[in-house]
């Protein structure tokens, strides 16, 4: 069967449908399932398929298809189908988002009934029927043929009391949610390990904006490898997944859908889109958008900066696709010695990005200063987005930066909008004085800058010249009273350093049979980072003490790690001596040229 025989004729008006799919070792059953919904898509449609680390030939069996609709993103590693489903959400385009497991059958007629339910309503929910199983689906504590029906739609109080009781669930693979529902499901809540249909499900009801259908739109297949249960679980993990529940029931009123009491007083009243749109903060579904001449949803302006030196050819498919999807990018390139870094200056510039280049090496400091100060006064954005030239950002990254921007206690007082992980892990983090979880020490690349701020606290001090350059204007944002908020799912794909194994006389050492690595830097930059510290811990170890205290913490042992198991002991120890001399001494900008020259390695040995 061809990819064509699948093409559903148009249907004027309806909408662009994405459907999002979490695969794991799906072979066996995605042949009948990814056919049955392609029948039921238009050309212009797309199925956003995250493989989680699949094993078998799932990501073949769907390449081998052909078909343009079928967009598949393989993870690397298994991070389980809550989080694949996440991020297959957070890649979805279209104005209705479908969600479809990998193993069912999709009923005729599906999606148009659907989609007819979300032009009034933000969630919908249907009901099942099942393949090689039961004849009626089970529920929760053994209920036989356990259904949604149509006349609790609007009774959001009682949904939400038999969700969150256990007396009620949902099924993701019969649900769907308009576009404009992502703003507050997503990033899932990081207490949610399971059941993502239950936090779609309560949000629907928070909202106010939920639509039960009693039609049956999807065959569930039953088998051996069915991620959920077909009989009831146990009481323990029952109640442990209710306590779970409770707590993202926290989670969404703090994302401003509705008050638990408010919906009490009010069950089983209709709502108006109108009031749907102020419960959540925004208008109705039938009110126009905001007009905005940006091409992010949440309408604010932002320019990227890139600071360059001797640049990859990798950063110019970056800025391009930065440029397409968040805004203008100023590439500032300081002093390249390399004949092959003017090729990829003239590429970029070709890409539509704003080059400038600087005669001499200058430093990082004083790059990112001249890219900012031009986006400034040429571009008049909001936000300035910092970024390094072996930097790239993940899917949806701004979007979920300003999402999490909307859910800040005082949004007007957020001067930054910070990575939550780099490269997949977790940046440490911490609550200072205002009590939200911040970043420690965030990296300037991945973070969103709010423009009036270089007004308030003035630009990046260029003595430092490289490292810690970022960390002075985060303490001096901190001290004037500006939160660095930590955005949930915003993750950087960044490379600190370069990795080494950790040796000791001679010896690799090893943990659980695996080689330890260590993050290696050059004598020269170790000169850099220790006079830097020195000069951290004069201005800011008084005022700001606890921070101070964390940051010794975590960068001390590190260093002292490179300093006994990494190669070029000696020159990192005298580098380090003259680092601490000279930041006590006030010695700063450019390391001296006979210094570079005593530190300086014939060829890094491993």
């Amino acid at each position: 069967m061809t990819a064509s025989e699948h093409v559903r004729p148009d249907t004027v008006g309806r909408g662009r449908v994405s459907v999002c799919m979490a695969t794991w070792n799906g072979s066996e059953f995605i042949y009948e399932q990814i056919t049955s919904i392609l029948s039921e898509l238009r050309p212009d449609d797309e199925v956003v398929v995250v493989d989680d680390a699949s094993q078998d030939n799932t990501v073949a069996l769907l390449r081998g298809l052909g078909d343009p609709r079928i967009k598949i993103f393989p993870q690397p590693m298994n991070r389980g189908y809550v989080r694949t489903f996440e991020k297959a959400l957070s890649l979805a385009s279209g104005d209705y988002v479908f969600l479809s497991d990998q193993d069912d059958v999709w009923v005729p007629g599906r999606v148009d009934a659907m989609v007819e339910a979300l032009q009034d309503n933000q969630v919908v929910a249907t009901n099942l029927a099942t393949l090689n199983g039961p004849a009626r689906i089970g529920g929760p504590f053994g209920i036989k043929d356990w259904r949604l029906r149509s006349g609790d739609s609007r009774r959001h109080a009682w949904n939400l009391l038999v969700l969150l009781s256990g007396l009620q669930c949902y099924w993701g693979c019969a649900m769907a949610v308009r576009r404009d529902a992502l703003d507050y499901l997503l990033p899932f809540p990081p207490e949610l390990t399971e059941t993502h249909d239950q936090w779609i499900g309560l949000c629907g009801n928070m909202a106010g904006s939920i639509a039960h259908l009693d039609e049956r739109t999807v065959l569930r297949r039953y088998h051996g490898d069915n991620l959920t249960p077909a009989q009831p679980r146990g009481v323990l993990p029952a109640l442990r997944s209710r306590v779970m529940l409770i707590r993202c029931l926290g989670v969404a009123r703090r994302r401003g859908l509705g008050h638990v009491s408010q919906l009490l007083r009010s069950a089983g009243a209709k709502r108006t889109p109108s009031e749907v749109g102020s419960i959540n903060g925004r208008a109705g579904a039938t009110d126009a958008p905001p007009p905005s001449t940006s091409k992010q949803p949440h309408g604010s302006r932002v320019a990227i900066v890139v600071s360059l030196y001797n640049p990859p050819g990798s950063v110019v498919d970056h800025a391009s696709r930065w440029i397409a999807e968040i805004g203008p990018v100023i590439a500032v390139d300081d002093g390249s010695p390399s004949d092959r870094a003017h090729d990829v200056l003239e590429r970029l510039k070709a890409a539509g990005a704003h080059v400038i280049a600087i005669s001499q090496n200058s430093g990082i400091a004083h790059a990112l200063n001249i890219g900012i100060k031009h986006a400034l006064t040429t571009h008049h954005p909001d936000w300035i987005l910092t970024m390094d030239q072996d930097s790239d950002l993940d899917a949806d990254y701004v979007t979920r930066a300003f999402r999490a921007l909307r859910f800040a206690p005082d949004p007007s007082r957020v001067g930054m909008l910070c990575a939550e992980s780099l490269s997949g892990v977790r940046c440490p983090s911490w609550k200072p004085s205002s009590g939200i979880e911040e970043p420690l020490d965030p990296t300037q690349s991945g973070t969103l800058i709010r423009a009036s701020l270089f007004s308030a606290l003035g630009f990046l001090l260029e003595p430092l010249f490289i490292d810690s350059v970022d960390s002075e204007f985060n303490a001096r944002a901190r001290q004037q009273g500006w939160v660095l908020l930590l955005a949930p799912g915003c993750n950087l794909l960044h490379s600190l350093g370069k990795n080494l194994p950790a040796k000791v006389m001679g010896h690799t050492l090893r943990r659980h049979g695996k080689p330890v690595e260590i993050h290696y830097h050059p004598p020269f930059r170790v000169y850099y980072m220790a006079r830097n510290y020195i000069f951290l811990l004069k201005r800011y170890a008084a005022s700001q003490p606890s921070w101070i205290a964390r940051k010794i913490r975590i960068d001390s042992g590190t260093h002292i790690i490179n300093l006994i198991c990494g190669p070029n002991r000696i020159k990192h120890l005298e580098a380090t001596a003259y680092g601490v001399f000279h930041g006590l001494t006030g010695h700063f900008g450019p390391i001296d040229p006979h210094l570079a020259h005593e530190l300086a390695l014939p060829k890094e040995s491993s």
